[in-house]
């Protein structure tokens, strides 16, 4: 996570997740390893066919209509939200594992009541848990985040869906960061010295 998206350069993330888990490298359990992705479908299909030995998966989703997704993330118009689950749910057939569904709330734009219960219906048939981000304002992008009484309604409506649902507590604000934001990072001007 953090280092843009993984599945973009599918070879070389197979390859990283082996040299990990194989005991002459550094050892872990495919458990002990998530992959977050935006939705590259040939990627997850990839770690798909690793079956049981296949990382944990984190899905960036954060709107359950093409329209919504693709205007906040545009990697929605080549792998819509339709293809996407299909992936997803081979996923868990073929790896018996769930997803981590990762929702940055966004006020006014996808934190209603009303989306949550589209959430929950996208999510159906699925095993997953889904963890709810905060927005850090201040990025410039013209966001702004949930209200607290916002959030409280929509991790209500996906519990009483039966969805296991965690509000994670914000923990890159002075960094402007959080799922996909680099605020602070990306405004770094580095000066090298001549010569």
């Amino acid at each position: 996570m953090g280092m843009g998206e993984p599945l973009d350069n599918i070879d070389e993330c197979l390859n990283a997740i082996g040299i990990m888990c194989d005991q002459d490298g550094i050892g872990l359990g495919p458990r002990r390893i998530t992959l977050s992705t935006a939705g590259i479908i040939p990627g997850i299909n990839a770690l798909t066919n690793l079956g049981p030995s296949s990382p944990n998966l984190a899905i960036s989703l954060h709107a359950v209509t093409d329209d919504l997704r693709t205007s906040i993330m545009p990697v929605n118009k080549a792998y819509p939200l339709e293809n996407l689950k299909k992936a997803l749910l081979h996923y868990c057939q073929e790896t018996g594992q769930g997803i981590f569904i990762e929702y940055l709330l966004l006020s006014g734009i996808n934190d209603s009541p009303s989306h949550a219960q589209a959430l929950a219906g996208y999510l159906k048939g699925l095993k997953v848990k889904v963890n709810l981000i905060f927005y850090n304002p201040g990025s410039g992008q013209g966001f702004s985040p949930s209200t607290p009484k916002a959030i409280i309604e929509f991790r209500a409506v996906l519990s009483n869906s039966g969805i296991f649902t965690h509000a994670r507590r914000s923990k890159g604000s002075s960094a402007l960061a959080a799922c996909g934001q680099l605020g602070k990072a990306c405004s770094l001007v580095v000066k090298y010295p001549q010569g």
